[in-house]
Parts: C-alpha cells; structure tokens; sequence
C-alpha cells in the first residue's frame, strides 16, 4: 500500500484509512509487551494525536474513533479472558506478566521504556512545530488592531516571545 501511495498524485481515501488501521492494530498489538496499560495509550494517542493535521476532518474523526478502539480493545479482550492477563496482582504488587517478549532485565526494560517515552513525546511535538512554522509562513499578513479579526494573520505578537 505504501509504494502504491508513494507512486500517486492523490492518495485515495481507503489506502489511507488501511493505513491507519495497520498502525493502530500494530499499536494495539503491542500491548502483549508490557500490557494495555503500560507504553500502548500514549503510543495510540501520539499517532492519533499527530493525525488530527490530516485535512480532511471526516479522517481525523475516524482517526480519533479507530484510536479509541485501538486502545480500548486489548484491556477488553483480558477482562473477558479471551487474552492472558498482563498484569498480576500479589502481595500488594503488579507484576506485568509479557506475553510476546522475555523482559531481558530492569536496566534493559527501563531503558526501552525511557526511550519510547522521549520518541512519543519528540516525534509530535516536532511534528506540529513544523506544521505551525509552516502555517504561519503560508498565511498573508494581517494587523492585530482594531477592526482586524487577526484568524489568518502572522503570529499574535501578543502571543509571541520577545
């Protein structure tokens, strides 16, 4: 699906949503590492988030829809017992219980969980910087004064750093 996008003019509408729902799956697959709980949301909320730039609203809703199910399933699917459960309670603990990797050791884990946790936060952060940088360079000039909605403007110098 990606070569045959990358090869359009115009990518039509079902190849797009196919890929969202590929990604979304392979979020919600996930949670077989760590459980639903643990790295999976803020996975699935990064790439929802990030897709909410798409033009089109009718995807961006279906993007936030497929993202709700993305991270509801999994949690479902162990509270029904169709799944294992990821997380076992003992002595006052949670133990995450992983489903689809052996946990090499805390070092290892905690690492991989720092490092996920720093791309989740960089990659939209970095993502909407640009948009907005670009945003700002396509829109024409336009007062903040009286008499001037300011919607399509530069930047609020109000809202600027000096």
């Amino acid at each position: 699906m990606s070569f045959v996008a990358s090869r359009s003019r115009f990518i039509p509408a079902w190849i797009q949503l196919a890929v969202i729902r590929l990604t979304l799956l392979g979020g919600a697959a996930t949670s077989r590492m760590f459980g639903p709980l643990v790295m999976v949301p803020t996975l699935i909320a990064t790439f929802t988030i990030v897709l909410q730039a798409h033009p089109s609203f009718r995807m961006r809703m279906a993007t936030l829809g497929l993202g709700a199910i993305a991270m509801t399933v999994p949690a479902l699917l162990e509270l029904a017992g169709v799944l294992s459960p990821s997380y076992v309670f003992e002595h006052g603990n949670v133990v995450i219980v992983p489903h689809m990797l052996a946990l090499p050791g805390p070092t290892a884990v905690t690492l991989l969980l720092l490092v996920a946790s720093l791309m989740m936060l960089s990659v939209p952060c970095l993502f909407i910087s640009r948009l907005r940088t670009a945003l700002n360079e396509a829109r024409p000039s336009c007062c903040y004064g009286p008499g001037c909605s300011g919607g399509w403007g530069g930047a609020d110098p109000r809202l600027t750093s000096r």
